[in-house]
């Protein structure tokens, strides 16, 4: 069975690198062919594919359908800082042999003009979407934050700054309702948080999704003795290490004020490593240490950045799954986050870590107390991380899926001839 699969996503986001790695181990089942087809170019090998290398007139195409994506947005010049896209743009894939090539089309990650899900229904062949974010049930943004009008209707959207009742987001909103209600997809939700809001939302009335979580390599992220990896990165031997690290520290989403907000009334002396995006990253006291690596490439020395710390502070308020999250617990370190959230699913409060009352700063200083003060079991930390989150689990849930939506559309084939 051949599985084609696109995002729009990079691999050095966290959506692009879940497609990849989903797609390393499905090329380990025998019975699976495994393609795919990103935007840009990375380099990579493998039966790895972009879209700018198709042709030098597919890479023009790819270019102004970004730019017609994006250029509803020019109207609204008090938008906030926080990803929207339209969808209303996208590329035509049907005459590419990839296409041609594929049983099932696997999407991660749309928008940037990749795809409009219009041309869904025209393609004539299965399609399978991964809820990375929610965008699939929204007006246009990526995550929605404290807003709830995905539900039943977005409009005055505030990621837009919006003052009228009808605005970009109602016209999205209206015509992904409007497609989706006569397009059949497949859905997989990554988390159950996720499953959750796709579920209460008015654009997915009707549709039913699979739980597989998006896996990570366990056998590369494992733990390493904790003074070793210290004494390799230059981190004090005796110091508590407070970890975080995401693409940027500073997205909202993430819950940076949270982060900001507790450390700041830390009275303990602490070592605060990151890594990611620093920039406008800080903390006002004085007892904190911050140790910025930047943005690590590298995974095993992302494993030895995980295994000097100890703990993992990740309040996310929106976050679909958490990779970093089942990261650090897969090298055996105790993670700090919200309850009601994606990360919730990784770590087993009060045994792996702890899960925050949502929105709760007392709890989340609780929380921070807990990890710090407490010993931790990193043996069954990881060997709960591996059960549930290897990517190979996630590999295996996924080929499964593709068989019975294979063996569902040849069947429906011959129930129509």
């Amino acid at each position: 069975m051949n599985i084609l699969h696109i995002s729009a996503a990079g691999i050095n986001s966290g959506a692009g690198k879940a497609t990849f790695l989903t797609h390393e181990a499905l090329l380990k089942i025998k019975s699976i062919n495994s393609k795919v087809l990103f935007l840009e170019n990375h380099n990579l090998e493998n039966q790895i594919f972009s879209v700018s290398k198709i042709s030098r007139f597919y890479k023009f195409k790819r270019i102004l359908s970004t730019f017609l994506d994006r250029s509803p947005l020019f109207f609204y010049k008090n938008k906030r800082n926080m990803l929207f896209s339209s969808g209303l743009f996208g590329l035509e894939f049907k005459k590419l042999d990839l296409f041609s090539w594929a049983d099932i089309i696997h999407i991660h990650w749309s928008n940037h003009g990749l795809i409009d899900i219009l041309d869904l229904k025209k393609w004539g062949k299965p399609v399978v979407w991964t809820l990375r974010d929610m965008w699939l049930f929204t007006g246009g943004c990526h995550y929605s934050l404290s807003c709830n009008k995905y539900i039943n209707n977005c409009n005055q959207c505030h990621i837009l700054n919006s003052k009228t009742k009808f605005d970009l987001s109602t016209y999205c909103f209206n015509r992904k309702k409007r497609i989706l209600s006569n397009t059949k997809i497949n859905l997989v939700a990554i988390s159950t948080w996720i499953q959750k809001k796709a579920n209460e939302s008015l654009i997915l009335n009707g549709y039913k999704s699979e739980l597989i979580y998006s896996g990570i390599r366990t056998d590369i992220f494992s733990p390493i003795l904790q003074t070793k990896a210290r004494l390799e990165l230059g981190i004090p031997l005796d110091s508590k290490v407070i970890l975080i690290g995401s693409t940027s520290l500073t997205d909202e989403y993430k819950g940076a004020n949270y982060i900001k907000s507790i450390l700041e009334f830390l009275d303990d002396e602490i070592v605060l490593l990151t890594f990611g995006n620093a920039n406008g990253f800080d903390v006002n006291n004085n007892k904190i240490k911050i140790i910025n690596l930047g943005y690590i490439s590298n995974d095993i020395l992302l494993s030895k950045i995980y295994s000097c710390a100890n703990m993992f502070f990740a309040p996310s308020i929106n976050e679909a799954f958490g990779k970093t999250l089942a990261e650090a617990q897969s090298c055996g370190i105790p993670v700090l986050c919200f309850s009601e959230t994606g990360p919730a699913d990784i770590v087993e409060h009060l045994i792996t870590g702890y899960t925050a009352k949502f929105n709760d700063y007392l709890d989340l200083q609780n929380g921070l107390k807990f990890c710090l003060n407490n010993i931790f079991d990193s043996h069954y930390i990881r060997e709960r991380t591996i059960k549930l989150f290897d990517i190979n689990i996630s590999a295996k849930y996924y080929s499964e899926l593709y068989i019975k939506i294979h063996s569902d559309s040849i069947s429906n084939i011959k129930l129509n001839e």
